[in-house]
């Protein structure tokens, strides 16, 4: 995704667009995500946010994740049982996850021959992607 389309102006824009409010609490959100690191959880985002701004409420965080989701900011993957992840897709290629499940080591890759099959599967059953992800879980060279 094309990490320039998504300034925080433009953000505030999309969300008046689409039925959101277009708030300061929002872009911070938004500005705080840019910041952060490849794989993390709601927590995580609110309590940076928080540090920012002590008037930016866990809720509005919280509200706020599955408009960037929506707008394809956002991507949920899931690295925990205890916990939804997102990873920030701005500037970023798609890409499928391999998970250690001893360590938690996160190895990401991209091949293309993967996506033939799903987007065959796809028009074989008439049906509209929008986004998948695929994360395999096992052991790394190290844990096995």
């Amino acid at each position: 995704m094309n990490a320039s389309i998504f300034t925080e102006e433009n953000f505030l824009k999309k969300l008046q667009e689409q039925g959101h409010k277009p708030t300061k609490e929002r872009a911070l959100v938004f500005k705080e995500v840019l910041k952060m690191p490849h794989h993390f959880n709601a927590d995580d985002l609110a309590i940076k946010v928080h540090k920012r701004d002590q008037n930016v409420s866990r809720a509005t965080v919280y509200r706020t994740i599955p408009i960037l989701i929506e707008f394809g900011i956002l991507r949920e993957v899931i690295f925990s049982e205890k916990h939804q992840n997102y990873e920030c897709m701005l500037g970023r290629e798609h890409h499928e996850h391999l998970i250690c499940i001893r360590c938690r080591k996160i190895i990401e890759f991209s091949d293309e021959r993967m996506e033939i099959p799903l987007e065959e599967a796809c028009k074989k059953n008439q049906f509209k992607p929008v986004a998948h992800k695929t994360e395999v879980t096992g052991y790394c060279k190290q844990c096995l």
